[in-house]
């Protein structure tokens, strides 16, 4: 959990990248929000979710998302 607020009815660019040092970091609208030392950033071994969480209680995300871009 990053601890990061996305705000309703605002356009927001979300980007999470990670270097070759192992530090995720993640930008909302250019500006560097949150970073951790991290081995991997996605678990292969658990489906990924994209608008909720996969704990209990879900918050599902309730807007549109325009675009979802991966890149390895």
């Amino acid at each position: 959990n990053t601890g990061v607020m996305v705000y309703p009815n605002e356009w927001q660019h979300l980007a999470l990248v990670k270097g070759q040092d192992n530090v995720a970091k993640l930008y909302l609208n250019g500006d560097e929000v949150w970073s951790a030392n991290k081995g991997s950033v996605i678990d292969k071994s658990k489906k990924i979710v994209v608008g909720a969480s996969l704990s209990k209680t879900p918050y599902p995300f309730s807007g549109h998302i325009a675009a979802i871009r991966a890149y390895n």
